[in-house]
């Protein structure tokens, strides 16, 4: 293949569009975070194992543990993973507000910094 030859361009045009293509087509079919069907897709993925999928339909099926996600992740600091961590170590929005440091700093990704962001934010 030279790249003088007209249909060499055309190719690469046609391999590009079928990759962008595909790219919106999945993006497309990613269902929305915080849902029973997202971390069945984050399973069936690969982006998540088992344990991790039981563990967030535990915490899905259970409104106080959504309450708890929804209060942390407005904490600067505190992203999606952090959220799932804390929701599935605390039964109850006042379990967490009742929570010392030390009980924080055992969830992962939660150092002394943001155990006070959370004791000051809840």
């Amino acid at each position: 293949m030279t790249y003088g030859e007209p249909w060499a361009g055309a190719g690469l045009l046609a391999v590009g569009g079928a990759v962008a293509a595909y790219r919106k087509f999945r993006d497309w079919k990613t269902p929305d975070e915080g849902t029973t069907e997202h971390a069945q897709h984050m399973y069936a993925t690969g982006e998540i194992d088992h344990a991790e999928l039981e563990r967030r339909l535990d915490v899905l099926e259970d409104p106080e543990a959504m309450r708890i996600r929804e209060a942390t992740e407005r904490i600067s600091g505190i992203g999606e993973q952090t959220s799932w961590d804390i929701a599935a170590r605390f039964e109850s929005l006042d379990d967490l507000r009742a929570a010392s440091a030390a009980e924080l700093t055992n969830v992962p990704n939660v150092g002394s910094e943001r155990a006070a962001a959370i004791q000051e934010a809840v």
